[in-house]
């Protein structure tokens, strides 16, 4: 079995990229992480793809000033080199702010459940009360 590493990313998409689709900015990231030489775990199987996910895709024509995905690491990496890596490889509009690497022991966790379950928290406790929760 490979070791391997979760990483975090948080990056921005802005200017003319705000035009580009989500499946786009899917193939983007698979050509910048490729650039990078970063080494990225695959999924076993017939027809491997590169382990990663984003946390929800935004509309087209919408820019994000903080957005999030993570990406699996076949090798373990400086956060500080990645990061550098990743903002050497990308298109004008496309910056990435942080990387975090997550331990192994941190359980696996969906980023789309994550959005889902704070917008839940908003709508059951309305804004001070899932502030208070995710605070906790």
């Amino acid at each position: 079995m490979i070791k391997t590493n979760r990483c975090c990313l948080v990056f921005s998409k802005s200017g003319p990229l705000r035009f580009i689709s989500h499946l786009d900015l899917l193939r983007a990231f698979q050509r910048i992480i490729r650039r990078a030489e970063l080494p990225t775990a695959y999924s076993q199987g017939f027809n491997p793809h590169m382990l990663m996910s984003f946390a929800l895709p935004l509309p087209l024509g919408m820019e994000s000033a903080k957005d999030y995905a993570e990406i699996v690491l076949s090798e373990e990496m400086d956060v500080r080199e990645i990061l550098e890596r990743l903002n050497q490889s990308t298109p004008e509009g496309l910056n990435f702010l942080t990387v975090r690497v997550m331990a192994p022991e941190e359980p696996r966790f969906s980023l789309v459940e994550t959005v889902a379950d704070s917008l839940q928290a908003i709508r059951d406790n309305g804004m001070r009360g899932a502030i208070a929760a995710l605070i906790q």
